[in-house]
């Protein structure tokens, strides 16, 4: 007869199972192949273009920098913006920004909102989407405003609304 293999003590499956979970919350058992991808733009150069526009030109520099010509993904959510904020130019020039930075200073200067991960951009409103922190100092010195419009009714003074 052979002897029965003994099952380890309940206090040891514990200890093993506070181990493994500790080890997982630390990180310890993440993907080390696994970066954040940041792609930099060496020049940035947008000239009083629509918010459409912008992320066109965008989409087209993103193609240049990626090895198989496939562009940075936005999903722009006009539902939740507001016509001023789609027709409202954009001027943002700089070297050497990344997306994030960029999506950032175009977010904050017109009042909208956005949500990006490595390959993929969402921008809404930003009661929707949000505006996360700055991921730099400069992008930070963006000033935040909210675009706003104005109706011109005849005889009648300029008015928000």
């Amino acid at each position: 007869m052979t002897p029965a293999l003994k099952m380890p003590s309940r206090l040891l499956r514990l200890g093993i199972a506070v181990i493994l979970l500790l080890a997982c919350s630390c990180g310890f058992f993440t993907a080390s192949a696994h970066q954040e991808v940041q792609f930099v733009l060496r020049k940035v150069d947008i000239q009083d273009l629509t918010l459409r526009e912008a992320l066109d030109y965008l989409r087209n520099a993103s193609r240049k920098l990626w090895y198989d010509d496939t562009p940075i993904n936005v999903v722009l959510d006009t539902s939740r913006l507001t016509p001023a904020q789609l027709t409202s130019k954009i001027t943002l020039q700089g070297e050497d920004m990344t997306f994030r930075e960029i999506f950032h200073a175009i977010s904050k200067g017109l009042g909208i909102g956005y949500r990006m991960d490595d390959y993929a951009c969402f921008i809404s409103s930003r009661a929707y989407a949000g505006l996360p922190q700055p991921p730099s100092g400069r992008a930070a010195l963006v000033q935040d405003r909210a675009v706003k419009a104005y109706v011109l009714i005849i005889g009648k003074p300029k008015a928000d609304f």
